[in-house]
């Protein structure tokens, strides 16, 4: 028995030398590397199945870069393309993967510390997510992706429009709303997002997401609005107005029956013009989320709520009833128009290059002679006033690039550069600044956006 186990043995090891003689060592190397090559491959199959699994790819039409010179007269006005983003990250992302409303940093006051807000837009969160596909941060895209869709969506599958950290103290009037601006807002995001880096599942969620947004016809389904509406009294002509100096108010419009048309709204369902965003229904057809006619549907629909030849400004809605189509000009003020979401709307047409070349030149006027974007125009007197449009200079640096229009866009640069923080000690240095109630506030909104605009 000893004996057979050995010659056994024997004859194993010398087929194995018989078989190693006829292969070089190179040959062999080359054999385990094209070994280890296969297995690498089929681990990396298994995974890109695991991760994108049968995701569509999709191609979208996008808003050109700007070069250098456009970059630097930014700069030069304070608004660093390299410093305004990566200090928002910085101070409003140091406990959580959301971003909140907006930060209040330290006052002059021992008392005065530094607030987080503790509310959570989903505009927010949408232009956070657009920015880290801009700068190709994958892993922070998938990490805030996942979140948003874990604590806004819903069970119908709109997504809320704001959520609250559980110690939050203040007024929850958002609680439990689903606007479709913000839901908009996140669909444009999630297809950034997904055009590089969506899996099967993705597609899904954006595909149940498209669909709670448009109808069959590839209209925004309406939502539950208010107009301001007139009472028994017209407006007085212009020529009443001529001794007032300033911007008229309603009052001085209406007079002592002002208090009778304060507050009066009229609720209708309609879709306001600012939320159809026709690049972003451009890609969503091309890519066959929506059907065939999409995007001239609604261009011709966003064109027509031009309010006159002599005012070149948007509606503020449309509504249909039946076959007809009508147009709400005012929101918020008879006699007015919101001049931010005419803005807004002018934006839309930019990127697919249909802004009608008198709307721009009257906005650029605007623009060139206040200094400044005014929230409302006053239908009685042909002029703008109210509160700064704070909101829309990232809008309107991108009407003035894609117009190609360097000077309108050095104009709105100093507008607000002009509330960028310099103070080299300041943990918000170069970031955008509000000043109220005597504090300085960051909006994430506001940081973000010029950020993505320039």
């Amino acid at each position: 028995m000893r004996r057979r186990t050995i010659n056994f043995i024997d004859r194993n090891q010398g087929i194995k030398k018989n078989l190693l003689a006829k292969f070089s060592m190179k040959q062999i190397i080359i054999f385990l590397v094209l070994f280890v090559v296969v297995i690498m491959s089929a681990i990396a199959y298994l995974w890109y199945s695991k991760t994108y699994g049968n995701a569509r790819k999709i191609f979208l039409d996008a808003t050109p870069a700007m070069s250098y010179e456009w970059e630097k007269t930014a700069s030069d006005n304070n608004l660093v393309k390299g410093y305004i983003f990566g200090r928002t990250q910085k101070l409003m992302l140091t406990k959580d993967i959301l971003i909140p409303k907006y930060y209040i940093v330290e006052g002059r006051l021992v008392t005065q510390e530094a607030v987080e807000s503790g509310i959570y837009d989903l505009s927010d969160q949408a232009l956070l997510l657009k920015a880290y596909v801009k700068s190709g941060n994958r892993s922070s895209a998938v990490n805030l992706k996942k979140r948003i869709i874990e604590d806004f969506k819903t069970e119908d599958g709109m997504y809320l429009s704001v959520t609250y950290k559980s110690d939050y103290q203040g007024s929850r009037n958002m609680e439990g709303l689903c606007l479709m601006e913000d839901n908009i807002e996140f669909l444009e995001a999630f297809l950034d997002y997904y055009s590089l880096y969506g899996t099967s599942d993705d597609l899904s969620e954006l595909t149940s997401l498209v669909n709670c947004l448009f109808n069959k016809d590839g209209l925004l389904r309406p939502e539950s609005l208010n107009s301001s509406i007139y009472v028994e009294k017209d407006v007085i002509g212009s020529d009443d107005m001529t001794d007032i100096s300033d911007v008229p108010s309603l009052e001085q419009i209406y007079g002592s029956e002002y208090s009778g048309v304060e507050g009066t709204k009229e609720a209708f369902s309609g879709v306001k013009l600012s939320n159809i965003k026709l690049q972003l229904i451009y890609n969503l057809e091309k890519n066959e989320f929506l059907p065939t006619g999409s995007y001239q549907k609604n261009l011709e629909l966003v064109l027509g709520g031009k309010i006159a030849p002599d005012i070149p400004l948007y509606s503020y809605a449309y509504k249909m009833e039946g076959e007809n189509i009508s147009y709400v000009y005012s929101a918020y003020e008879v006699a007015t128009i919101s001049v931010s979401q005419s803005v807004m709307t002018m934006r839309e047409l930019a990127r697919v290059n249909k802004l009608p070349s008198d709307v721009y030149a009257n906005f650029k006027t605007m623009m060139m002679n206040d200094g400044k974007i005014s929230e409302s125009y006053y239908i009685v007197t042909d002029t703008t006033g109210g509160s700064e449009a704070v909101d829309v200079y990232d809008e309107a640096l991108e009407i003035a690039f894609l117009n190609d229009d360097l000077p309108l866009f050095e104009k709105i640069c100093t507008s607000v550069g002009s509330r960028v923080a310099t103070k080299k000690t300041s943990p918000a240095l170069y970031m955008i600044l509000r000043e109220e109630d005597d504090r300085y506030k960051f909006y994430a909104s506001e940081n973000i956006a010029i950020w993505l605009a320039i």
